[in-house]
């Protein structure tokens, strides 16, 4: 993927961040600046570790497992499911990544699942829309999306937060988390994974965050959109009911045509949920909402709360400086 510009130095650390081993990267408030970032990438020493394949691991399996269930089992049919295990048990990712999807399926079983589905997601509209090579580094990169989210305290991730200035600022600061995350394991900020991780919750017309840019790079628009659709469509235990499918097709749909989303790829995403898998261009819609559902998803949407709200701007605890 292309980056399309430099990062602004007012990105901040909205929480301590440590490694999966508990080494401490960067403290709360502290400013990323280029410099900053740079460093912790010369810290980390993973760089140089040999690559393990997915093939037969944990989450491999649980991939497997995952795809079989509920919706996706019609998204997956058996042909499309084993293409997409194929390409992910071609993979070969750093150790200490292994471990953190271990950390990550103990520390909250959501995340972990959430973090498969939309990764196998991601491949199977990759594929369709650029090729099984170029869908192989796509879905690696989804596969990293939020390492951040288990960062976050239990009474972020875990509880409805409401509209607290606080803690949503903190849980905005997920993708920053994860981004620090990636460069340490990477070495540098500027691999995809680090900007999928940054990004991925940004949006065109510029409603998203952390930094509420214009987000131009169409694969980390087609993660999004993955990773939209599997939080639409979710349990949690802070919102009384998920999303039904069609219900989130219909929310998707008209996302797109705000420009939040390409709507070839929704298109595409609302094929996979039928038997004919058809082209999307011969799709027909309607433009009834047949579904209602809440509209305060903390993954979802955040325009509606940053009208009434400054932009995500963590500040440095008081008296630092």
């Amino acid at each position: 993927m292309e980056i399309e510009e430099e990062l602004p130095a007012s990105l901040v650390a909205p929480l301590d961040v440590r490694d999966v081993y508990g080494n401490l990267l960067i403290e709360e408030g502290d400013d990323l600046t280029p410099d900053v970032l740079g460093d912790i990438g010369c810290c980390g020493k993973f760089t140089s570790s040999c690559r393990l394949s997915l093939k037969g691991s944990l989450v491999r399996r649980d991939m497997e497992e995952l795809l079989q269930q509920g919706v996706y089992h019609v998204m997956f049919p058996p042909e499309r499911r084993a293409q997409v295990l194929a390409l992910y048990d071609d993979l070969r990712v750093l150790p200490v990544l292994f471990e953190e999807f271990e950390f990550m399926r103990s520390r909250d079983r959501y995340v972990y699942e959430h973090t498969l589905r939309t990764a196998a997601m991601t491949a199977t509209l990759a594929m369709d829309l650029y090729g099984e090579e170029k869908a192989q580094l796509i879905g690696y990169t989804a596969l990293t999306h939020d390492l951040g989210m288990v960062r976050l305290p239990d009474e972020i991730l875990k509880q409805d937060i409401g509209d607290d200035p606080r803690k949503r600022m903190v849980l905005y600061g997920h993708t920053i988390m994860g981004y620090v995350l990636l460069t340490y394991y990477t070495g540098s900020p500027d691999f995809s994974s680090c900007r999928v991780a940054l990004e991925h919750h940004e949006r065109a017309n510029r409603s998203g965050y952390p930094r509420g840019v214009e987000l131009k790079d169409r694969v980390i628009e087609l993660i999004a959109l993955a990773d939209t659709f599997d939080a639409l469509i979710s349990e949690r235990p802070f919102r009384k009911k998920a999303v039904d499918t069609r219900g989130a097709f219909d929310f998707l749909l008209n996302r797109s045509k705000q420009g939040y989303f390409s709507p070839s790829a929704v298109s595409l995403l609302v094929v996979y949920n039928r038997q004919s898998r058809a082209s999307g261009g011969d799709l027909m819609i309607s433009d009834e909402v047949r579904s209602s559902f809440h509209h305060d998803d903390r993954y979802v949407d955040w325009s509606v709360w940053k009208l009434n709200a400054p932009p995500f701007c963590p500040m440095k605890k008081p008296g630092r400086q």
